[in-house]
């Protein structure tokens, strides 16, 4: 249903809905779940709303909040419902694909209208960091995934040395799968927004063909073109709440991390 008024049903706002599935690994046999996010497109209260599972229901809100940074009203504001397939899992692994059900179900589908399965942690500003366990989950993708599907990871899990997830990156490639490595939840921007076109990239010897976004995004940046960097700081209250189980830190916390890492890769790739 499209983000439009229904007369003839007034006192429901119109919603839009979008799912993504994830790896689920640990506790039973390696397995897929699906995070579906329903967008309220009418209420504009900025709620996070988790019915299906209390236990996720702190890490999804913190999650969505660190996705949308840097989106305007009123759609940062669209009210959503997540579900999960099934509620036996832990970690923080489902992070990208949540934000990517809750993005396009408040902005809606665009590019690939098939199957799609991301696995990656959501850090403040939309960074997306490495998972543990991913040969495991990518073992689940190779045995779960047919031609024409499209794979997003964290560029962070892949390294030229490790020799065993090149192969099975290769061999998913040859199979006709579309593979994403990212750094950033923005350089999937082209499949909530219409007309972003992925750019092409020459995957590095001995490397599989993986999208190239983020290698593009942090290309354009140079000794070459002058650049500004503002930060414009959140101080409100919430920034001293305790985010994850695992780790108990404070957003504030989790958010100068990413400024410190995104302001090394500036130097390193400026000098």
């Amino acid at each position: 249903m499209n983000c439009a008024s229904n007369p003839s049903k007034p006192l429901r706002p119109a919603w839009r809905e979008a799912l993504i599935e994830f790896p689920v690994v640990g506790g039973r046999a390696p397995s897929m779940n699906h995070a579906r996010v329903m967008a309220y497109c009418e209420s504009q209260g900025r709620v996070v709303s988790v019915p299906s599972s209390r236990n996720h229901a702190e890490r999804a809100k913190v999650i969505i909040d660190d996705a949308r940074y840097g989106e305007h009203r009123p759609i940062v504001d669209m009210d959503v419902v997540v579900h999960f397939a099934r509620n036996d899992f832990d970690g923080l692994s489902f992070g990208l694909a949540l934000t990517l059900a809750d993005k396009r179900a408040r902005y809606g589908v665009a590019g690939p209208t098939g199957r799609i399965v991301a696995t990656g942690t959501i850090e403040p500003l939309g960074q997306v960091a490495e998972v543990e366990g991913f040969n495991v989950k990518l073992a689940c993708v190779e045995r779960e995934l047919t031609p024409g599907d499209l794979f997003v990871y964290p560029a962070r899990n892949v390294s030229r040395t490790d020799a065993l997830v090149l192969e099975v990156l290769q061999r998913l490639q040859h199979r006709g799968i579309v593979l994403r490595a990212v750094e950033h939840i923005g350089q999937l921007s082209d499949l909530w927004n219409h007309g972003i076109v992925v750019p092409s990239y020459d995957a590095p010897e001995g490397a599989p063909h993986t999208g190239g976004l983020a290698m593009t995004y942090t290309a354009e940046i140079s000794r070459a073109t002058p650049s500004c960097l503002l930060f414009l700081i959140d101080q409100s209250g919430s920034m001293s709440d305790r985010v994850g189980e695992e780790s108990g830190r404070s957003k504030a916390d989790r958010l100068a991390d990413a400024i410190n890492r995104l302001l090394y890769e500036l130097i390193i790739r400026c000098t």
